[in-house]
């Protein structure tokens, strides 16, 4: 153990050596090129590259780290570079949960226990494979997670249950229409609230009511209904990451909410591999940021891992997908916590 530290130390200190202004620079310029950056004034602009540097050590220690096997997952330069933790937790996770949205659904219990002869489970679910999981998008600065992760659900739901076809439907109509429900547009939500404005109002499809990425008025045609909500099923017991297997095995995507951690800049900067973060919690006061789970595997050197579909766009993780570790017994970021998916029923004609 003492060897391997040293021979890390060694390392670094070689890495800090080679680190000099000019390679910062050079990457620098490519990022505001790949990302179109460009700032108000010179003074905001000597800021961002402070805080992208501070950054791209980051990523350059970490990733040499993780290259010795210290980490499952590599960080990258993506479009989050020049922003702090707390910049981008404002903007990007501020998911607000409490105790009081955790409920107990008998239907789900029901069902639960009708999955007891579909046993044993696969050993890797994957809902791209059967063409029921819509494109990634971008959230932009807008906190609309939560509307991603329900609508999403709601994409893949109906493809898989009612009409086999994969339409887009509409996040902004979460954005714009359900404050009565408890939501706040683009300055966060519940995805359970959007579950629940979709069980009395339907919604609107993406073609007839697209996403602006602000609040606006809500203009929701009754005559453009992409579906309707019949119940929504919470995971039946709080936590129980093999009750979250089952159910997105055997029923379909699940919504689900994580801790991305105060006081990490993994999440942010996260690039490809599969993610571990030790100080994440999984209390529901900790979930700041709602994703959509469509699946889980197992990589080829023996790791569980689950799979999440994110709103970042492309170009963050894996096409837009982060891979999350996976343990038995274990609720990885509270990922089991608060999770959900929609029953749909067919639309009258």
């Amino acid at each position: 153990m003492l060897v391997k530290c040293t021979i890390i130390l060694l390392v670094l200190t070689s890495v800090v050596m080679s680190l000099d202004l000019q390679e910062i620079d050079k990457e620098w310029n490519s990022f505001k090129a790949n990302y179109n950056r460009s700032y108000r004034t010179r003074a905001e602009e000597h800021y961002r590259f402070s805080v992208f540097t501070q950054n791209f050590k980051t990523i350059y220690f970490h990733n040499k780290a993780a290259d010795l096997g210290d980490y499952t997952y590599w960080l990258g330069v993506n479009k989050f570079a020049d922003m702090t933790s707390e910049e981008f937790k404002r903007s990007y996770a501020n998911l607000k949960l409490d105790s009081s949205h955790i409920q107990t659904n008998t239907s789900h219990k029901r069902r639960a226990k009708s999955w007891d002869n579909v046993y044993p489970l696969p050993e890797e679910v994957d809902w791209r494979d059967k063409d029921c999981v819509t494109e990634v998008k971008d959230q932009g600065k807008c906190c609309s997670c939560y509307a991603f992760a329900a609508v999403g659900a709601l994409e893949s739901h109906k493809c898989l249950k009612i009409n086999k076809d994969l339409e887009p439907l509409s996040v902004q109509n979460i954005i714009d229409c359900s404050k009565a429900e408890g939501n706040h547009g683009c300055d966060n939500g519940n995805p359970l609230f959007a579950l629940k404005y979709t069980l009395e109002k339907g919604l609107d499809t993406e073609a007839s009511y697209p996403y602006r990425g602000k609040v606006g008025e809500c203009i929701q045609s009754q005559g453009e209904l992409g579906c309707w909500v019949q119940d929504i099923e919470m995971i039946w017991k709080h936590g129980n990451v093999e009750n979250l297997k089952e159910a997105v095995a055997i029923e379909g995507p699940v919504v689900v909410s994580i801790d991305t951690d105060d006081d990490a800049d993994t999440f942010r900067l996260y690039s490809n591999g599969v993610y571990n973060n030790p100080k994440c919690k999984n209390e529901i006061i900790d979930l700041d940021h709602a994703l959509l789970l469509v699946g889980y595997g197992i990589t080829d050197e023996g790791q569980p891992y689950w799979l999440l579909k994110n709103s970042y766009g492309v170009t963050w993780g894996e096409e837009g997908y982060l891979r999350l570790i996976r343990k038995e017994d274990e609720n990885t970021c509270g990922i089991a916590t608060s999770a959900m998916y929609p029953t749909l029923q067919k639309i009258p004609q």
